[in-house]
């Protein structure tokens, strides 16, 4: 991959912020430190962990929510790439820093640090699973049947938690 960083942008992001769909000019890589963070495309979401980011190319609609509130990044990139579809990526430890150093204005070294951190973008496969639906309405019959009577836990069958003892603790 070659590509140019044109910014970065350290972003602290309050609880629910959220932002309708929408297209960019250019690549964004998305990577938050201690937000949580769903990106919503047409074809699925994503809930990308503080050890990835996610990949957004040039001209893909897309939605963000903030589930959790905290910091985040946004590097701005140019150039060609391999990935026509967002993607996860593997931040590790040297990608981390590379890009807090980005985001610190009037950094030395910076085309050298630009040139690094794009060469380390390295692709994650991303794992997708199917929630199933419940195929039947409201709750089952209760397996004991509610008694007005009150129990104590004298009535509990023992165990180590469960004796009047331990539960009185």
């Amino acid at each position: 991959m070659s590509g140019t960083v044109l910014a970065t942008a350290r972003t602290r992001f309050d609880d629910g912020f959220s932002f309708d769909l929408h297209t960019h000019d250019f690549h964004l890589l998305s990577w938050s430190v201690s937000a949580t963070v769903t990106h919503h495309t047409s074809e699925r979401d994503w809930l990308v962990p503080p050890t990835h980011a996610l990949w957004m190319p040039a001209g893909v609609p897309h939605a963000i929510e903030v589930v959790r509130g905290g910091l985040g990044y946004g590097v701005i990139l140019t150039g060609t790439t391999p990935w026509t579809e967002p993607t996860g990526v593997l931040v590790t430890p040297l990608v981390r820093e590379l890009i807090v150093h980005l985001g610190t204005p009037g950094t030395a070294a910076r085309d050298r640090a630009e040139q690094l951190l794009v060469t380390l973008l390295e692709p994650v496969p991303s794992t997708t699973f199917t929630l199933p639906v419940p195929t039947t309405h409201g709750c089952g019959p209760s397996p004991t049947p509610w008694s007005p009577t009150p129990r104590t836990t004298a009535t509990w069958p023992p165990g180590p938690t469960t004796s009047p003892p331990a539960s009185a603790r």
